[in-house]
């Protein structure tokens, strides 16, 4: 689960690195909000939901961004 997760990140710091690309030429809103479809269930549940045990507490302090910019709705997950 970790390196989906890790994949996951990545692409959403792609996303977020074009829409402040878009956002400088004035071509945000002709852009609708980024999907990111992901086949990595746990990944997709680890960025929807607060989970944390033992075994996730360093991906959730490494890689805290890309949930918080699910939750501003920066990109939608499927």
């Amino acid at each position: 689960m970790e390196s989906e997760y890790i994949a996951l990140v990545h692409a959403v710091k792609e996303i977020y690195w074009m829409s402040s690309l878009f956002e400088y030429y004035d071509l945000l809103n002709y852009v609708n909000v980024p999907t990111v479809f992901s086949d990595s269930m746990s990944s997709i549940q680890f960025l929807r939901n607060d989970l944390e045990n033992t075994k996730t507490k360093h991906m959730r302090i490494k890689y805290c961004m890309a949930r918080d910019w699910f939750l501003k709705g920066y990109f939608v997950i499927e």
